[in-house]
């Protein structure tokens, strides 16, 4: 049978923890493999355990801590970056918004104009300037190139 890679790490903490005593596999009647350290009389192989894993030395520690700044200014910059295309994204929408009230009100302007019969300007005395026929189809003019 082939120890899964926990199967092992249990094997070393245990073998560890129990001060370095044996390790025993066996099988039972029903054909089931066992470990512990105390086999069954007359069942159970002793297991030779790969000797603790050694420190991690303090280069590798060191590279780690490197890898590990290097992955955070990426992930930060990379961060930054979202935030300024999101920014970006937001502020074209909302030109996008700006642009099509505008255009809405050109549309409605024109409509308004073109239904009219006449035009006036407001004075500030609160009278009104009718607008001449030429001066009409001017702002009619104008107002069909702010639709565009």
């Amino acid at each position: 049978m082939k120890l899964s890679t926990g199967v092992v790490l249990l094997l070393v903490t245990v073998t560890q923890s129990a001060g370095g005593a044996g390790f025993y596999r066996w099988l039972d009647d029903q054909g089931r493999v066992h470990f512990g350290d105390r086999a069954p009389p007359g069942k159970g192989e002793a297991l030779e355990l790969p000797a603790a894993v050694p420190p991690v030395a303090p280069a590798q520690q060191q590279r780690d801590a490197q890898r590990r700044e290097t992955r955070r200014r990426l992930l930060d910059i990379y961060d930054q970056e979202r935030q300024a295309a999101e920014r970006e994204r937001q502020k074209a929408q909302q030109q996008a918004a700006l642009r099509e009230r505008r255009c809405s009100k050109a549309r409605r302007r024109l409509a308004n104009y073109e239904r009219s019969n006449a035009m006036y300007e407001p004075l500030p005395d609160g009278g009104r300037r009718y607008l001449s026929g030429a001066e009409r189809r001017s702002r009619i003019e104008q107002a069909r190139q702010d639709v565009g």
